[in-house]
């Protein structure tokens, strides 16, 4: 074949798969990023794992990983950008969608290698079963894991964000979230997408057979039989994720219906929020902490993300002796967030949090340890401690004779979207962000990001963003209130009570973190083996126990039929009579 035929082959292929690329292309723009269509990625990921498995990687790759990179580089488009220009965000989009495009094909295209390297796609001999379903649910939790736990971004771009978790009510699916945090919910869209391409890929081989071989032969029977078998295997275990399915909903469901009863008797504590207008002096703060703690009984009050830059220590001391001043005077707890010289590098700056207590003590110091790459990273400085978890006590006063006494924590801004960082602070009951994020659609998009740490650890969260949306996240990742930045010249003031309960919210992943979804892989894959083994070793007793359990599906299947038959024909006599 000269050069002309191969263009030409390669533009035929190019544009008989175009339609699925667009399909790709529109679903990843609107499934993924700020806003996401929340069914898109049931619909897309299934379809990416076909054209990588059914296609040859040659042709196929570069074209899908562009037009993933593309969708999901729009998903993120933000039109107030802080990079300046049109051409220094497009280049950093180009970035994001990149990233996400090489995340989202590698372990598609790993399994692919590996399946066709172990010649594992279809069963060898009569009585093996089907080899190759678990295999790629693990490379996609396994890469998913690594790059939460890797990239500068922390979870930023994760496909398990596009199961939407919003507003008062939340969403049932994220609930699993408390058990396995976000490995949990990948290996569950890993294994739709598996279980669907399956039945796609099945499906059509019987089809595609059946057409092209009218005349029979034991060799076409043989393998057609074969993947009817296939086929029939997914259906299992479909109808087993099914189950699976419907059981996360109503444990989801059942968390999600838990709330206050308003006969029960429970503490508050009214909690403050201050984003101060751009160029505000600390006199000013302070004075809008003194009108939270003194007209709202504010017990704890925290200002917004580098809310003031401290050029030098003559500055720094006065602010911290102001602070304590006024905490001491209103017998409150104020966090205080400001950029600062660092000590060792004196070409950048630490972004800290401070959390000052009623008696004029510092009850934490928090560094921020992940600036936003390409935005703060040149010129800030990134900490090596982890959230800190105080227990504090409020002080009795004329208003509030009672004292509350919970654990609280602190991480600032882009920390929150690194869930092995916030797992260190699952002992809390209320954890303070201070954030900064350029636009409501971007703030709006992080305010729910960090709803999902809720869910995972089962603390409060106060979100304090001076650019985007601030709110009270409860320990269900439910959005209690919400504030978004006008982002004009006047500082706001929020205020919000919390309730306080005796025992704060405990889940499987505060206590086993990421261990509890690789036990369930592990569990899996010895069940997996042991079943393999048991063919091997006795394929007519096997046999027998799988032959009994289809016999007693189809049984009941037939049980289902016989009694809806009834009904109806129950319903057509009466109509008659």
């Amino acid at each position: 074949m000269n050069l002309i035929s191969i263009v030409k082959t390669l533009m035929k292929k190019l544009f008989f798969m175009s339609p699925s690329y667009c399909i790709v292309f529109l679903l990843s723009w609107f499934g993924l990023g700020v806003t996401p269509i929340p069914i898109a990625p049931f619909f897309n990921l299934p379809l990416i794992l076909v054209l990588v498995r059914t296609k040859p990687l040659d042709i196929n790759i570069l074209p899908l990983f562009f037009i993933i990179a593309l969708g999901s580089g729009l998903a993120y488009h933000e039109p107030n950008s802080p990079f300046g220009n049109y051409f220094d965000d497009l280049k950093v989009l180009t970035l994001v969608g990149c990233v996400i495009s090489a995340f989202t094909l590698f372990p598609m295209i790993m399994y692919k290698v590996i399946l066709n390297y172990k010649n594992i796609k279809e069963p060898i001999g009569e009585n093996s079963w089907y080899h190759g379903w678990l295999l790629f649910p693990l490379l996609w939790t396994a890469t998913s894991s690594l790059i939460r736990r890797y990239s500068p971004l922390g979870s930023w771009g994760d496909w398990a964000y596009s199961i939407y978790n919003w507003g008062y009510t939340g969403d049932p699916l994220m609930q699993m979230a408390s058990i396995g945090g976000l490995s949990i919910i990948n290996l569950f869209l890993a294994l739709f997408a598996q279980f669907i391409s399956d039945y796609m890929i099945y499906n059509y081989r019987i089809k595609r057979m059946n057409s092209e071989n009218s005349e029979e032969t034991p060799l076409i029977n043989n393998r057609t039989n074969r993947i009817k078998k296939l086929l029939e295997y997914n259906w299992y275990l479909m109808f087993a994720f099914g189950i699976l399915f419907m059981a996360w909903i109503v444990y989801g469901s059942y968390r999600l219906q838990q709330i206050e009863d308003n006969h029960e008797s429970l503490k508050t504590m009214a909690i403050g929020c201050i984003l101060p207008a751009p160029d505000t002096s600390i006199e000013d703060l302070l004075k809008s902490s003194d009108t939270l703690a003194n007209n709202h009984n504010s017990k704890i009050v925290l200002w917004s993300e580098s809310a003031i830059t401290i050029r030098n220590p003559k500055e720094f001391n006065d602010m911290m002796d102001k602070a304590k001043l006024i905490t001491q005077k209103k017998n409150f707890f104020l966090g205080l967030t400001y950029k600062i010289t660092d000590d060792v590098n004196i070409h950048k700056k630490k972004n800290m949090l401070t959390l000052i207590g009623p008696d004029g003590n510092i009850v934490f110091n928090y560094q921020k340890v992940n600036p936003v790459p390409l935005v703060e990273s040149y010129y800030i400085e990134g900490g090596q401690n982890d959230p800190p978890v105080k227990n504090i006590t409020t002080p009795k006063t004329k208003r509030d004779h009672d004292t509350v006494s919970i654990n609280v924590s602190g991480a600032i801004c882009l920390d929150m979207d690194f869930p092995e960082l916030l797992g260190k602070a699952a002992k809390a009951y209320l954890v303070l962000s201070p954030a900064q994020t350029w636009s409501t659609h971007i703030g709006l998009h992080h305010l729910r990001m960090a709803s999902v740490r809720a869910i995972e650890n089962g603390y409060w969260i106060l979100r304090c963003d001076g650019g985007g949306a601030s709110g009270l996240i409860d320990p269900l990742g439910r959005i209690r209130h919400i504030e978004v930045s006008p982002n004009n010249k006047n500082s706001q003031l929020f205020s919000w009570d919390i309730p306080i309960k005796e025992q704060k919210v405990e889940t499987i992943y505060a206590e086993w973190g990421e261990w509890s979804v690789w036990g369930t892989l592990v569990l899996l894959l010895i069940l997996r083996f042991g079943w393999i083994g048991a063919w091997e070793l006795s394929p007519h007793q096997m046999r027998n126990i799988w032959d009994g359990g289809v016999r007693r599906i189809n049984d009941g299947q037939q049980w289902v039929d016989h009694k809806y038959n009834e009904m109806f024909e129950y319903e057509r006599i009466h109509e008659l009579l």
